[in-house]
């Protein structure tokens, strides 16, 4: 933005610099996962294929076959071109490719399949990229808090597109209008990232001295965040790297199984209606935002424990509650929706603190380097990406509830046994090979420390002697130092250190304070919109006693025999004439709407009713 007077956002542009990078990941993720809802819509009406199942398996595997391609350029040209440019050319191409779904749709198979391609190529950019900004905008002590903030766009794309599609899918605008939409939301997106985004916080004019001081606080001489080559040998036999590939196969592995497959898990095996799963999808995504808002400063500033401490923590808090979770759905009986619910929304939110563990040991380990990481990590998601859509239809190809059981099981165990070996090998501190090598500069040659000591004798000897490049090269020296060191007329408080987050100090942090108050408002604000629409009676009646306000009355319609929860599906059908129940349905009802019934003893009921195979259900009582 050099055609615009500099601003300083109050000695906070890395926070506007974080929101930018915030929406612009969560549209990179939004376009990707917009499909994953609309085909509910689709499958309604005329799209189509010769072999649906397979070639809907492809429709989401096709995405990351394309991020496999599209992390290579990332590799290659982050460095070189940085982050602004590549970043943003990524961004309008999943705009574009989005924006031409409906129009592939109609075209073809192979047209969407290679839209879906373009999308799944944009996605490689999403974690070099939270690596790359945190590394070069936060500081080390907030380290956690940027990457945890950046790590809701995984989030908020899911809590975007779900609600967002369910309404578009059940309009008059139909499933097209989810496509548009998302598309102009990317392109507004990235171009505002463009304008205002840049690779260094020293090369920004809304930058302050202070903001800057504050930017560099605590960093070693290993954290040079210029361009220095990747050692990738040392990254790629390095343990605790390793620890953190593997700790991601299974982060990736419950987090894509939900992402993926969560709209088709809750409409056919829980069986939430259309509209409704949208927004049951999206509450999980909700939760997790705060788990995640509140784990990154506790992170960052519970200095009562080591860091690796904290790391373990979190990990077993994060992964250890997924795999909990996700074994615990596999034993759940068929009848028990509301439970089934209850552990995929805590599995979810228990997975939102990712970024505060393996995400921030990588982070810590690979300092400079992080975006090579953050490269592999994504290259590790496509493959999960590749593999879960075809394991996922060969398994459970009729979406019952013994299919997915199967699929929790198998996925459950492996988030435990992939983050047990991490909790084992992950570290904290930055590892030797990010540490800068001493270097001798002479006639603008570098040379590397390991010259013999006489040689480098004589080199500053030669360089002292030549008074004008000595002149020079302590006048570089010292512009270097000063845009790390404080100006003597600015005084500066760290806010990063004053600060410790451990039991007797956690409700004394003011930030805290107003995170604790924040999270319990808005988990008021779900439960009381949950318990008018998600959750919303008929109860089921329990020895035929109901809560206050409501009394047991039997409900007319179809239901699947042995299956409670679809009757919440089917209770809308009430008995106007005959109804034609389908196969594998059973037929029940009440002769009298509105009746009041008692358990059907000796073939007998309550007045105005028949007995029959039903359910029982607890209705408002009317006032007379």
């Amino acid at each position: 933005m050099s055609f615009l007077p500099p601003v300083q956002f109050g000695n906070y542009t890395r926070f506007v610099v974080l929101l930018l990078s915030i929406l612009c990941l969560t549209f990179v993720m939004a376009n990707t996962l917009a499909l994953n809802f609309t085909i509910l819509c689709m499958s309604e009406e005329r799209v189509e294929y010769e072999n649906g199942t397979t070639e809907k398996a492809w429709l989401f595997s096709i995405v990351a076959a394309g991020t496999l391609v599209g992390t290579f350029p990332v590799m290659r040209f982050t460095a070189t071109i940085g982050v602004r440019n590549l970043f943003t050319i990524y961004g309008l191409i999943t705009a574009t490719a989005t924006a031409l779904i409906p129009l592939a749709a109609s075209m073809g198979y192979g047209w969407l399949l290679a839209m879906r391609f373009l999308e799944g190529f944009s996605m490689a950019i999403l974690f070099p990229v939270m690596g790359a900004v945190t590394s070069s905008w936060s500081s080390v002590k907030q380290s956690g808090f940027y990457m945890a903030l950046q790590s809701l766009c995984l989030q908020f794309g899911a809590i975007f597109t779900m609600p967002v599609s369910g309404e578009l899918c059940t309009s008059s605008l139909g499933w097209t209008s989810v496509y548009y939409i998302h598309a102009a939301c990317t392109y507004v997106s990235f171009i505002l990232f463009y304008l205002f985004y840049r690779n260094s916080p020293r090369k920004h004019s809304c930058v302050s001295e202070k903001e800057l001081t504050v930017i560099h606080h605590g960093r070693k001489d290993n954290a040079n965040t210029g361009k220095q080559p990747v050692p990738y040998k040392a990254v790629m036999t390095s343990l605790p790297i390793w620890g953190v590939y593997i700790s991601y196969i299974g982060a990736g592995l419950g987090l894509n199984l939900f992402m993926q497959f969560g709209p088709t898990y809750l409409n056919k095996v829980l069986h939430y209606e259309v509209s409704n799963t949208g927004f049951a999808g999206a509450v999980p995504y909700l939760v997790a935002c705060g788990s995640k808002i509140l784990s990154g400063p506790i992170s960052d500033y519970a200095s009562c424990i080591s860091q690796r401490a904290r790391i373990i923590i979190f990990t077993f808090l994060s992964q250890g509650m997924l795999a909990l979770c996700i074994l615990v759905m596999a034993f759940l009986p068929e009848c028990a929706s509301t439970a089934g619910f209850v552990c995929y929304t805590l599995a979810i939110t228990s997975s939102g603190m990712t970024s505060v563990a393996t995400i921030k040991s990588a982070q810590l380990v690979a300092c400079q380097h992080i975006h090579f990481v953050m490269a592999v990590c994504s290259l590790v998601n496509s493959i999960i990406i590749l593999v879960l859509p075809p394991f996922v239809s060969l398994i459970a190809s009729e979406n019952t509830h013994g299919q997915w059981s199967t699929i929790f099981l198998i996925c459950g165990i492996i988030v435990a046994v992939t983050n047990g070996f991490f909790i084992i090998v992950g570290r904290a501190e930055p590892a030797e090979w990010t540490k800068a090598k001493p270097t001798i500069v002479r006639n603008n040659q570098i040379y590397p420390a390991h010259i013999p000591p006489l040689a480098v004798e004589e080199m500053l000897k030669e360089i002292k002697d030549n008074e004008d490049e000595y002149a020079k090269s302590l006048t570089v020296e010292k512009a270097v130092q000063k845009t790390l060191t404080v100006d003597r007329g600015v005084q500066v408080t760290p806010v990063v250190e004053r600060y410790s987050i451990c039991p007797h100090s956690l409700i004394e942090h003011p930030t805290m304070k107003f995170l604790i108050v924040l999270f319990t408002a808005s988990a008021i604000l779900l439960v009381s919109v949950l318990s008018e629409t998600v959750l919303k009676p008929p109860y089921l009646c329990v020895d035929y006693k109901c809560p206050s306000g409501y009394e047991c009355d039997l409900v007319c319609g179809c239901y699947k025999s042995g299956f409670m929860s679809s009757v919440e599906k089917e209770v809308k059908r009430l008995c106007n004439g005959t109804i034609d129940c389908d196969e594998g349905q059973e037929y029940f009802y009440s002769t009298t709407k509105g009746a009041t019934l008692g358990p059907c003893a000796d073939g007998k009921c309550s007045e105005g009713s028949e007995c029959g195979p039903f359910h029982f259900f607890c209705v408002e009582q009317k006032n007379n």
